[in-house]
C-alpha cells in the first residue's frame, strides 16, 4: 500500500521544566534543525528555483536543468522533456502555482505547462478569443494566484490577468503590454490581498488594476520607490502592515502608514547585519518571524534588536548548517520551512520536538559538570541535585543555579572512590554515595560542607562495586545491589547482612535498579533477571524472595532477562526497563495474579536497550535508551521518539542516570561523543526536561 503523504509538521511535545525565553531573544538555530535533501536522496538536480505545496499536500520542486519533481515525503516522481505521457516544455521550470480548479501552472523558458493534479495529465486551456494561447508558448517567468482566484502570468513582454468561469474555463484575459524591461527582472505578489497585485518591474514598484477594455493599468505604489538605476526588485512580503522588499542591493522595509523606508545592508564588521545584499526571497513563519534568503545564507530578523541572526553553511553545529549558501527560495509549510538552493538541493528546517537543557563538561568552566560518563543522578530532600560520574567524582547543583560543586577523594568530601555509580539518602538525612570500585561513602546532608560520616568499604568488602541503593523504611536499612550479590545494611546496628543463602548471593551478577512497590516488595534488577523481596518477611535478617530469571512475559523462551531500571507511576503502576527486551508493565489479573505486558521497538519504542524510566506530570513515561529517548503515552499506547536532531546532546544514555526532581524536572544522564572523533573518550552530559 502506498505510504500517505506526511509533509505536515510533527505533533510536537514540549516539556517545560523552566521558563522558556521569548522567541525574540532565543536564537532560531536553537529551536530548529536543518536536514538536507539532495540528488543523493532522489532529487533530479541540486539547483532549486521554486518550491510549492499543492492542495493535496504534495511538494513540487522546480529544478534548474532536471525538470519538475513531486515529493510525498518519501519518494519523488519526476517530470521533464523526456517523461511520458507528461512532457514538459523545458527542463528549467521557474515557478509553480495552483489555480482553484486543481491545476498546476508551471512557467519556464519554453512557456507554460498546465497539469491537472487529479489526473496528472496536461491540459490545454483556451479563451473565447484565443488571446491567451500565444502567451503559453512564450518564455514565462512568473505565475501567481491572487486572493480572488485569478491567475497572473508574466510571459514574453506582457503581464496577463486570467479570470475563470465556474467550470474553470478561461472567462477573460487582461493584458499589460510592452513591459520596459527584460522579463527576468519581474516579481508579482498580491501584497494587499485584494486581487490587485504589486509588480516589481526593474527598479520600480507598481500596483496593477484592470480596466473595462481588458487592459491592465500600472500605478506606482509610492514615490519612495523611484529607485536608482541598477536596483532590481526580486520579492515582496507583507508582515504586520509593513512591506518588506528584497532587491539586489539590500532589504527595504516600507511602512505604509508613515511613508517611511528603511534599508538593511551587509556590514562587514557586524555579524548581526544581513549576510549579503542580494535578496532572493522573503517569507514569514507561523510565529511571525521574517526569513530573508540571500546568496550567502538565510537571515532571521529580530524585531527587538532590529538586526539579524545569520544561518549559513559555515554554522558550528551540523544540525544548523545549510547545504549551500546560495539560496533561491523559501517555502513556509506550517511549522516546516523548505529552503531551495543553487548547489545543495533542499534544506528542510523543522522545529525541534523537545525543549531541553543540556549540562555538559566544559574544560574552560571550573563550575561545569565534571568530566566522563554520568552514572547516577539523585535529588536529596532539600533540593540539591547530586550527579555521580565515572572517575569524575560527585557533583552538586543547587536550585536554579547551573553551577556544579565537585566532591572527590580529595577534600572536602574524601569519597572512597571517584567512580560514583549509585546515590540515595536515608531518613537520618545522610547521603549514601555508592562507588564502582571501593564501596560506599556516607555524607552529612545537615552539614553545609557535607562532611564525611563514614565509609562502608575495605579491600575485602563485598559491597565494593555498587550498582543500586534503595532505602527500606520498613526495616530501617539500606539495600545494596552489587557485583556480585544483594546485601542488606541494618542502619540501627551498623551491620551488613546477606539476606539470602550465601550461595544464592554469590550468583547474583550485575545488580542494577531497585524500587519498593506499594505492597512492600523490593524489586531489584540484575543481569540475570529480577529479584522480588518481601520486606515484611524478615526473620533473623533473612528475607523471602522470588527470582524471575527468564524473559518476563515469556519465561518459556529460556531467554535470560536483564533488568536495568524501575519506576512506580502516580497510579501505582510498576514499569520495568530491560537491557534488550524493551519495557514491561506489571499488572494484576482478576485473580490478583501478576503478569507482564511488554512494549518494544515493534510497538514504537526507539530502542530495546533501556537505561532509565521516569514519569512526567501528564502521566507520560519517558524512556532513555542506548540510542535515543522515547515518550510513551499509556492511555493510547503510543510512542514519540527523540534523537540528537530534536535537541539531545547525544543519543546514548547511561546506567542509573535518571531522576525526577520535586519540581517535576526530568533528568537523564549519558555521554556525548565529540563530533567526528569516535576514537576519543566520551564526554558526559545531563539532559533536563
Amino acid at each position: 500500500m502506498k505510504k500517505q503523504l506526511i509533509l505536515s509538521p510533527f505533533l510536537c511535545i514540549l516539556i517545560f521544566s523552566f521558563l522558556r525565553p521569548a522567541y525574540g531573544q532565543e536564537l532560531f538555530s536553537t529551536r530548529y534543525n536543518i536536514t538536507h535533501i539532495t540528488m543523493d536522496n532522489g532529487l533530479l538536480h541540486n539547483f532549486i528555483d521554486d518550491i510549492y505545496k499543492d492542495s493535496q499536500g504534495f511538494l513540487w520542486i522546480a529544478t534548474g536543468g532536471g525538470g519538475l519533481s513531486r515529493y510525498d515525503g518519501y519518494e519523488f516522481i519526476h517530470y521533464n522533456t523526456n517523461t511520458s505521457p507528461v512532457k514538459l516544455k523545458s527542463n528549467f521550470p521557474r515557478n509553480i502555482c495552483e489555480d482553484n480548479f486543481g491545476r498546476l501552472w508551471i512557467t519556464s523558458e519554453g512557456g507554460v505547462d498546465i497539469l491537472n493534479l487529479k489526473t496528472l495529465q496536461q491540459e490545454s486551456l483556451k479563451d473565447v478569443d484565443n488571446k491567451i494561447y500565444p502567451f503559453f508558448k512564450q518564455s514565462a517567468i512568473h505565475a501567481i494566484k491572487d486572493s480572488q482566484g485569478n491567475i497572473w502570468l508574466c510571459s514574453g513582454t506582457n503581464i496577463q490577468k486570467i479570470t475563470f468561469d465556474k467550470q474553470g474555463e478561461i472567462a477573460r484575459v487582461y493584458t499589460l503590454t510592452s513591459i520596459p524591461i527584460t522579463i527576468q527582472a519581474i516579481t508579482l505578489s498580491d501584497v494587499d490581498n485584494d486581487g490587485n497585485i504589486w509588480a516589481g518591474i526593474g527598479n520600480r514598484i507598481y500596483k496593477l488594476y484592470t480596466a473595462s477594455n481588458a487592459s491592465i493599468e500600472a500605478v506606482p505604489v509610492s514615490p519612495l520607490f523611484e529607485a536608482e538605476g541598477g536596483i532590481l526588485i526580486n520579492t515582496f512580503c507583507l508582515k504586520e502592515n509593513e512591506v518588506w522588499i528584497g532587491t539586489n542591493k539590500g532589504l527595504f522595509r516600507y511602512n505604509r502608514n508613515k511613508e517611511i523606508v528603511k534599508i538593511y545592508e551587509y556590514q562587514k564588521e557586524n555579524p548581526r547585519s544581513i549576510s549579503q545584499n542580494y535578496i532572493t526571497d522573503l517569507a514569514v513563519t507561523q510565529d511571525k518571524q521574517l526569513l530573508v534568503s540571500t546568496l550567502k545564507g538565510i537571515n532571521i530578523y529580530n524585531p527587538i534588536t532590529d538586526d539579524f541572526e545569520q544561518i549559513t553553511q559555515e554554522a558550528k553545529s551540523q544540525h544548523s548548517q545549510l547545504s549551500s549558501n546560495f539560496i533561491n527560495c523559501i517555502r513556509v509549510d506550517n511549522e516546516i520551512i523548505w529552503i531551495g538552493s543553487e548547489t545543495g538541493g533542499i534544506n528542510k528546517i523543522t522545529p525541534r520536538k523537545l525543549v531541553v537543557r543540556n549540562y555538559m563538561h566544559n574544560k574552560d568552566n571550573p563550575s561545569s559538570l565534571s568530566q566522563n560518563l554520568v552514572n547516577a543522578i539523585y535529588e536529596d530532600p532539600t533540593g540539591n541535585l547530586w550527579v555521580g560520574t565515572v572517575e569524575g567524582g560527585l557533583n552538586r547543583k543547587t536550585g536554579k543555579n547551573d553551577q556544579f560543586s565537585h566532591y572527590t577523594t580529595d577534600s572536602p568530601a574524601y569519597l572512597c572512590h571517584n567512580s560514583v555509580s549509585a546515590i540515595t539518602s536515608d531518613e537520618n538525612n545522610r547521603l549514601w554515595v555508592g562507588t564502582w570500585g571501593y564501596g560506599i561513602t556516607l555524607l552529612d546532608l545537615n552539614d553545609s560542607s557535607f562532611k564525611k560520616i563514614k565509609d562502608i568499604s575495605s579491600d575485602t568488602s563485598p559491597v565494593n562495586f555498587v550498582g543500586s541503593l534503595c532505602y527500606d523504611s520498613i526495616n530501617k536499612g539500606m539495600w545494596i545491589g552489587t557485583n556480585p550479590g544483594i546485601y542488606f545494611y541494618d542502619i540501627l546496628t551498623d551491620q551488613l547482612h546477606q539476606p539470602f543463602d550465601a550461595e544464592v548471593v554469590s550468583k547474583i551478577h550485575g545488580s542494577l535498579g531497585a524500587i519498593i512497590d506499594s505492597k512492600g516488595y523490593l524489586w531489584m534488577g540484575s543481569m540475570e533477571g529480577v529479584f522480588i523481596i518481601d520486606l515484611h518477611s524478615r526473620n533473623e535478617n533473612q528475607f523471602l524472595y522470588r527470582h524471575l530469571r527468564y524473559k518476563l512475559n515469556n519465561p518459556e523462551s529460556g531467554l535470560i532477562e536483564k533488568i536495568s531500571c524501575f519506576y512506580l507511576s502516580a497510579d501505582s503502576s510498576l514499569w520495568i526497563g530491560s537491557n534488550g527486551y524493551g519495557i514491561y508493565k506489571y499488572e494484576l489479573d482478576e485473580n490478583e495474579k501478576g503478569y507482564f505486558t511488554a512494549y518494544t521497538t515493534e510497538h514504537g519504542l526507539i530502542n530495546n536497550n533501556v537505561r532509565g524510566l521516569l514519569e512526567d506530570e501528564q502521566g507520560r513515561l519517558w524512556i532513555s535508551t542506548n540510542n535515543g529517548l522515547s515518550c510513551f503515552e499509556p492511555t493510547v499506547k503510543r510512542f514519540t521518539n527523540y534523537t540528537r536532531e530534536d535537541g539531545l546532546a547525544g543519543n546514548q544514555f547511561y546506567w542509573n542516570a535518571y531522576c525526577r526532581s520535586h519540581s517535576g524536572t526530568l533528568y537523564f544522564g549519558g555521554d556525548k561523543w565529540p563530533h567526528g572523533h569516535r576514537n576519543q573518550s566520551p564526554r558526559n552530559n545531563i539532559l533536563a526536561l
